[in-house]
């Protein structure tokens, strides 16, 4: 059986982030889901739910993120990363004018996806379309990018630091950088550093269990009355009546000795099963 909690996963350039997970269900079960997905030339954190901890997954849409990106200028290609075709290039201006338009991708952001992305478009995926021939003209989404650092500059590489909102493509910054430039320009190369709370760990992978990932989402354990109430799924509220004044959107009901035995969250006054365990060990 698939261990209720979290992986952190230390994706390598080359994989899809699906195929990443393959060795890991091996190890840890099938049920296990990625909470945000990582191109395939991109490097770094994937954070992966485990067990019945997936019922999650909605929650960490929510997070911010960090990166550090390599921006090659001078040339422009489809897919806006290094696996693309050639479709604009030119000279490459002085290093102070491109610095200078850091500030442009700074604060709230209307930006466009690029065509090549995972969105979906009446129904089908935007990169299927494009494959498929198809010319897009994707609709602006408003993003934040709360911190952009410059690390170095090597002719024609640009690397930088991106804390961003839910939503944002680098792909899409190093796109319109290029653009403002006038040179074209698009990733070399990505690896996500952080995600919400969660930092890339040193190791390929680090598992989390149950109660350590509870804490990390600051999620409160709650006593119950009755451990057979809650394993039946009667009333929330009823079995743990200090869910009343909780000030927060989800908790975690557990049994005077620790274990966990269920995760709710609030919807208006009313408290809802997010899942129950299934069996009681202790």
């Amino acid at each position: 059986m698939t261990p209720n909690g979290l992986l952190l996963l230390n994706k390598p350039i080359g994989v899809t982030s699906f195929r990443a997970l393959n060795p890991l269900k091996r190890q840890f079960g099938r049920a296990m889901g990625h909470t945000g997905t990582l191109d395939q030339f991109a490097s770094g954190l994937l954070v992966v739910l485990t067990g019945k901890f997936t019922k999650f997954t909605p929650f960490f849409t929510e997070y911010d993120k960090v990166y550090e990106a390599v921006f090659a200028f001078g040339v422009e290609t489809d897919t806006l990363d290094p696996t693309g075709k050639e479709i604009f290039s030119g000279d490459i201006p002085d290093h102070p004018q491109i610095l200078a338009l850091a500030s442009r991708f700074r604060g709230p952001i209307e930006q466009i996806p690029p065509q090549f992305s995972a969105i979906h478009v009446e129904g089908k995926r935007a990169y299927q379309r494009v494959r498929d021939g198809e010319t897009l003209v994707l609709d602006p989404r408003r993003i934040e990018v709360y911190q952009l650092d410059v690390l170095e500059w090597r002719s024609p590489d640009l690397r930088v630091r991106i804390h961003c909102s839910k939503g944002t493509y680098v792909r899409s910054i190093a796109r319109d950088w290029g653009r403002l430039a006038g040179c074209g320009a698009h990733v070399r190369s990505l690896v996500r550093l952080r995600v919400g709370p969660f930092e890339l760990p040193e190791e390929p992978v680090v598992f989390r269990d149950e109660l350590q990932t509870l804490a990390l989402l600051n999620i409160p354990m709650l006593p119950v009355h009755e451990i057979s109430g809650v394993l039946r799924g009667l009333e929330p509220l009823s079995q743990a009546p200090s869910l009343a004044t909780l000030d927060c959107e989800r908790a975690a009901l557990a049994s005077a000795d620790g274990e966990l035995l269920a995760v709710v969250a609030r919807h208006g006054t009313r408290w809802t099963y997010v899942f129950v365990q299934t069996e009681h060990t202790r």
